[in-house]
């Protein structure tokens, strides 16, 4: 069987003026992010109505832009006995995004005609974070987020109502920082205390 990834849209979140415009996925783009699902790679919800096929989650993650905007690509995958039938799979599974002003809303359930039958289709969500700029990930958002890459190396359920920054190409939570420093210093603070009232009883 082959399998093929294909964008079948490339979207450009403006979040400063609440817009998203839609743009197709380029060949370089395809090329770039094929064979990137694995295959061993399962679902963890499956819901089947009347007429169709509800999956679940889409994946989600975060990497640095090359620009200075944000952007958000969709990568959506299938397999099928040839290269067209994979192609034409994947086209066809959807998804429910939505944009209010700085807040962007992913469904994590994608779904597809009952009679396109089951062949790994997948969705993978990536937004690109331009320097300095900052994104807050929601307590919703821990279902879809896939081993986003950060400062801290802190995992995924963890990243979640906090705000990280792209800072020299990685993810920081700044506040984090703050606070474990703040954490640090107070703890040696109280230790050179109790080490000071030792001395002062020895002598």
């Amino acid at each position: 069987n082959w399998k093929i990834d294909i964008i079948g849209k490339r979207i450009i979140a403006w979040i400063s003026n609440s817009r998203l415009i839609y743009e197709d996925g380029s060949i370089d783009y395809k090329e770039k992010f094929n064979g990137h699902f694995d295959s061993n790679d399962h679902d963890r919800v499956f819901r089947l109505t009347e007429d169709k096929v509800y999956l679940g989650f889409t994946h989600f993650t975060i990497e640095e832009s090359l620009t200075d905007s944000f952007v958000l690509e969709v990568m959506k995958s299938a397999r099928g006995d040839n290269f067209e039938e994979a192609s034409e799979r994947a086209d066809k599974i959807n998804f429910t995004l939505t944009q209010f002003d700085s807040i962007l809303n992913i469904d994590p359930l994608y779904w597809f005609d009952k009679n396109a039958n089951w062949r790994l289709q997948q969705v993978k969500f990536t937004l690109y974070v331009p320097e300095g700029k900052s994104v807050y990930l929601d307590a919703s958002s821990a279902v879809i987020l896939d081993d986003v890459p950060n400062y801290s190396d802190t995992w995924d359920r963890d990243m979640v109502n906090k705000t990280w920054t792209m800072i020299d190409g990685e993810l920081r939570c700044l506040k984090c920082e703050e606070k474990e420093n703040k954490s640090k210093k107070r703890y040696k603070n109280e230790n050179s205390t109790e080490v000071s009232e030792i001395q002062q009883i020895e002598s």
